[in-house]
């Protein structure tokens, strides 16, 4: 048997937890935000028209995302629409509202107890009883995109009703999302509504990324994932002896050494000392008891 020994020491291999290494969720695609916010949009204000439609309850359905500049917007809609830009909390411009004269006359002609028949022809300007109702229809829309925005406050109305080209300078040259809510059911009507915003303001209508305050942030736990599944380095020490160098370097296969096991035994982790314990036994094997927490 050699009289030496080459003692090495080993690096600790890194332990990581798959929790936080792995990638985040990608970003979402602003068009299918806003697409998810259109057909829940669809629903709230599908019941904010109760009152201009006489009671008559009515589903409306979101056409399919556009995107493109305010002139791409406003070639989709009719010449003589007119728009109101919606502001939120925040006090900017979030959402224009729009809406053709054909349809702003139908839906006059509902609220005052008609049938709802398209106009065989339209006016030159605007009649003041289809500006009352376009108001009316802005401060309801206005309330249901809060509540489906889950705002404390209806969104509130930056601009009269105007022209596309008095709105446009709210988007600048800012590409736009937009759709088109009609009636689901042809019955019910041959009018729609139109809704754009700012792609760069798809953020706010998005639920995942609303921004938390320190107040109701969720605190981080131990417990609870990721964290909980980190594994950390356990040691338990139950006795030291010391050797001399002399008899250390002529160990020999069935050496024997007394050693005295304290009664409390510290217990490390991560090289740290937290608690104590006293050595027992549990189904045939050594167990530890911890008697004391808090060591440092």
């Amino acid at each position: 048997m050699k009289s030496d020994h080459q003692f090495k020491v080993e690096r600790v291999l890194a332990r990581h937890c798959d929790a936080l290494i792995a990638r985040g969720p990608a970003p979402r695609d602003p068009k299918a935000i806003v697409q998810d916010f259109a057909e829940a949009a669809s629903r709230q204000i599908s019941k904010a028209m109760l009152p201009l439609l006489g009671g008559a309850a009515i589903k409306l359905a979101p056409a399919e995302l556009s995107e493109g500049s305010m002139s791409g917007w406003r070639e989709s809609v009719a010449g003589d629409s007119k728009a109101i830009a919606l502001s939120g909390p925040a006090g900017r411009p979030e959402m224009l509202l729009a809406v053709d004269l054909s349809s702003a006359m139908i839906l006059t002609d509902i609220a005052f107890g008609g049938t709802g028949e398209p106009p065989k022809s339209l006016p030159e300007e605007w009649p003041s009883a289809s500006i009352s109702v376009a108001e009316a229809l802005g401060k309801n829309v206005a309330g249901a995109l809060a509540n489906t925005l889950d705002y404390s406050a209806p969104l509130s109305a930056a601009t009269p009703w105007q022209s596309f080209a008095k709105v446009a300078f709210l988007c600048g040259a800012n590409e736009l999302l937009w759709t088109r809510f009609a009636p689901a059911d042809p019955n019910d009507g041959s009018w729609s509504i139109a809704l754009a915003l700012p792609a760069r303001h798809a953020k706010i209508v998005d639920a995942n990324a609303a921004p938390q305050t320190a107040s109701d942030a969720p605190k981080a736990s131990p417990a609870k994932p990721p964290f909980n599944g980190i594994p950390l380095p356990a040691r338990c020490e139950l006795a030291q002896i010391r050797l001399p160098i002399g008899r250390a370097a002529k160990l020999n296969v069935g050496d024997v050494f007394p050693i005295a096991i304290p009664r409390d035994v510290p217990i490390e982790i991560a090289g740290r000392t937290v608690a104590r314990g006293a050595i027992g036994a549990l189904d045939d094997r050594v167990a530890i008891e911890v008697t004391q927490l808090g060591l440092a």
